[in-house]
């Protein structure tokens, strides 16, 4: 009986690890556009990407100076890398249903260029089950459409074009809402709104209108009005009207 007891103890044990290593490799998503030279860090090696490849939970995306990628993940949210970029796929679950979208988390970093991320069902969701980590600070969203860019300094732009976001550090939290923009200059001061970092994003290669955001920091608050608008939604785009009219596209 005890013979008997150790190996049904090790049949177990054996099945735990083979269900926490396949679940640890299993697909978070899959390649829906790519452009360029767009490679994956996986496992310690590096492998180029085609049309249609899956993408894990531990990958570094990877795009070349002339690469852009856009990826679709198993929960629907969509993920679209400018040229130059490196950005790490760091936990994923998705939820066990469509009704129980809370159950599943996504855990991101931006490690160096710029996305556009389109989540999805976040509204019923806590944030804490979404989050880009960037090195200067960490940003949150609520059912939205976000850009994001580091320059060479690390400094992070951000802004929003549908729902809304937030960018956190030590110093403080900054909620930006549709049609804002912030910036946060190193890990030191706390993120702030931004007027100018609309034609910064859009240099980078994100078009978006609007500007400002509601400061929660030590130092007190702060904010401005936004300047645009979404006017329309497309898979994969976004089309803005800016201030005077002015029209743009965003995506990769």
């Amino acid at each position: 009986m005890k013979q008997r007891h150790s190996i049904l103890s090790y049949v177990l044990v054996t099945l735990c690890a083979l269900f926490a290593s396949h679940a640890a490799f299993a697909d978070a998503g899959h390649v829906r556009q790519i452009s360029g030279l767009v490679t994956v860090e996986r496992g310690g090696k590096k492998l180029a990407l085609a049309q249609d490849a899956s993408v894990q939970a531990g990958d570094i995306l990877m795009t070349g100076a002339a690469g852009t990628l856009g990826v679709e993940m198993n929960n629907g949210e969509e993920i679209f890398l400018r040229p130059n970029s490196r950005f790490s796929i760091d936990q994923f679950n998705a939820p066990i249903s469509l009704a129980k979208p809370e159950t599943g988390h996504s855990f991101y970093s931006l490690l160096k260029g710029g996305f556009r991320a389109i989540t999805r069902s976040l509204g019923r969701r806590g944030l804490d089950s979404y989050r880009i980590t960037t090195p200067v600070a960490t940003i949150g969203v609520r059912g939205s459409i976000v850009i994001g860019a580091l320059d060479a300094a690390n400094s992070l732009g951000f802004g929003v074009e549908e729902g809304a976001g937030f960018v956190t550090n030590a110093a403080g939290t900054l909620e930006v809402p549709a049609g804002g923009f912030a910036t946060v200059a190193s890990a030191a001061p706390a993120p702030a709104a931004s007027a100018t970092m609309q034609a910064t994003l859009s240099n980078a290669g994100f078009g978006h209108g609007g500007a400002g955001g509601t400061a929660r920091s030590a130092a007190g608050s702060g904010g401005g009005l936004g300047a645009g608008r979404v006017v329309a939604q497309r898979r994969g785009a976004c089309v803005w009207r800016g201030v005077g009219g002015v029209r743009g596209r965003t995506g990769v």
